[in-house]
């Protein structure tokens, strides 16, 4: 069965489009954008919490109108680079969603064109495009090996590397780019999303595939049954799910047949512009709405798949080491679950159970040992009754 769209309560806001649009590990955060069919630039902003399906407006910002942004979400600021179209002067700014609050960061001179060119690593953004990392905690910006390749398309964060389509692999420990075997896609402003353990990509031809970055391979998929008007097309994952999107057309992958099919949306939804929030997506525009999806979220944490059905929300992901990965699992009533790999584990004596009841431990192979610890025992047992699934 295909998801369905459900219309929500828009809250505060104005239509308007475009606008930022960025989740939060809570939130859905909108601000800034222009009046719905007219010009008049915004910069208001509020935020939607799903879990209790409420709005709060934003503390006014340091931004002013915007005609084009930039944005990303680092696990505690939401940072956005804003330009108003007239002057040459950029101004970049973080919203606390704690504080409710913006700062102004000009330590963080974003420096591409688009937010597809940005990544957040765990710890640091990388801007592909403007060959720099800018270190959050210190707040350093430094400078990393320029690509040899196009960086023009979307840039994924893999759990190692960042996969610039098209172009390469960036390995930000090592500061090198790797090329990528040569794909079966032609078009420009390609556009990809992660899943599991491979990218799904599409370009400006509506065609589309699926590349293997353990094997540096590509398996085809079809086109989409999209009409080509001439928009960049977008991909998003929301759980399991894969939606592109083009113009306000839409059409969902079937990631286990490998097919397309065209998804009917509202006619308000043409201008809408799509964020992936936890395991569901919304869109924003004339309408505000969620693509209510039942498959889970499947995260890769180390090379174990933890399957999150769709009462569980993924809420952050870090890679707090090259060899450590941590997710945060938040499900019913209240319950939180850390999942971490250390994917060099010490050996089978690493595995031993651990001595609390809410603290469990599994050796996954001779190199990695996988922890999940959890506020409670009952949430402990939701998520082992069947979550925690190895991978072949």
């Amino acid at each position: 069965m295909s998801p369905d769209w459900q219309l929500l309560d828009r809250g505060p806001l104005s239509p308007r489009w475009p606008a930022v649009i960025a989740w939060t590990d809570e939130e859905i955060v909108i601000w800034g954008g222009t009046v719905f069919r007219g010009a008049r630039r915004l910069s208001d902003g509020a935020a939607y919490n799903p879990a209790t399906d409420s709005w709060r407006r934003l503390e006014p910002s340091p931004l002013g109108e915007v005609q084009q942004a930039q944005w990303l979400w680092t696990g505690s600021e939401l940072v956005v680079r804003s330009t108003d179209g007239v002057t040459t002067e950029d101004v970049t700014a973080a919203w606390d969603p704690a504080e409710n609050s913006w700062r102004p960061t000009t330590e963080w001179p974003l420096r591409g064109r688009s937010s597809e060119t940005l990544v957040w690593t765990g710890s640091a953004i990388i801007d592909v495009a403007a060959s720099t990392a800018i270190d959050i905690g210190g707040g350093d910006t430094r400078p990393i090996a320029a690509s040899p390749y196009r960086t023009g398309g979307s840039a994924i964060w893999t759990g190692d590397d960042v996969l610039v389509f098209p172009g390469g692999s960036y390995d930000p420990i090592a500061d090198q780019w790797r090329p990528l075997s040569r794909g079966p896609l032609g078009g420009n402003a390609t556009a990809a999303a992660w899943l599991e353990n491979r990218a799904v990509v599409v370009d400006s031809e509506l065609n589309s595939a699926v590349y293997h970055p353990d094997t540096d391979s590509w398996s085809s998929l079809p086109d989409l049954p999209l009409p080509s008007l001439g928009c960049d097309p977008r991909i998003h994952t929301a759980g399991r799910t894969i939606i592109a999107e083009t113009c306000g057309d839409v059409a969902l992958l079937d990631t286990d047949a490998g097919t397309w099919m065209p998804l009917a949306t509202p006619r308000s939804l043409e201008t809408n512009t799509m964020v992936t929030g936890g395991n569901q997506l919304f869109a924003w525009g004339e309408g505000f709405y969620l693509l209510a999806s039942s498959q889970p979220t499947r995260l890769m944490v180390g090379t174990t798949a933890l399957d999150v059905p769709s009462d569980w929300t993924a809420r952050r992901a870090h890679l707090l080491a090259p060899d450590h990965i941590e997710v945060e699992l938040s499900g019913p009533s209240g319950a939180t679950c850390t999942a971490s790999s250390l994917r060099w584990g010490a050996g089978p004596e690493s595995a031993a159970a651990g001595a609390e009841s809410d603290s469990m431990t599994w050796q996954v192979s001779d190199r990695e040992v996988f922890d999940l610890a959890c506020n409670s025992a009952s949430a402990a047992e939701m998520v082992a009754a069947g979550v925690i699934v190895p991978s072949q």
